[in-house]
């Protein structure tokens, strides 16, 4: 009976730890901070810390800290003929 529990208790253990690195992962790949204008000043702050009036600058790859209001938006578009 104990081989059989260590059978299905390894991969178990396992499968456990390969999810709780992957959690931590996705973790690190949250932006804890922004790049937002502020009295006229381009700063770095947490993204608890983002107020009304702030203005955040997004760039490719970012994850959109907070709800927010575009006010201007920029867009490049590339057509490639085949």
């Amino acid at each position: 009976m104990i081989p059989v529990m260590s059978l299905i208790g390894v991969p178990l253990v396992r499968q456990e730890f390969n999810a709780e690195k992957t959690m931590d992962s996705l973790k690190n790949l949250s932006s804890p901070t922004a790049s937002v204008i502020r009295n006229s000043e381009n700063i770095t702050v947490p993204t608890v810390e983002i107020v009304p009036g702030d203005m955040v600058e997004l760039k490719t790859g970012d994850t959109v800290p907070a709800d927010l209001r575009f006010v201007a938006l920029s867009l490049r578009v590339i057509l490639r003929s085949k």
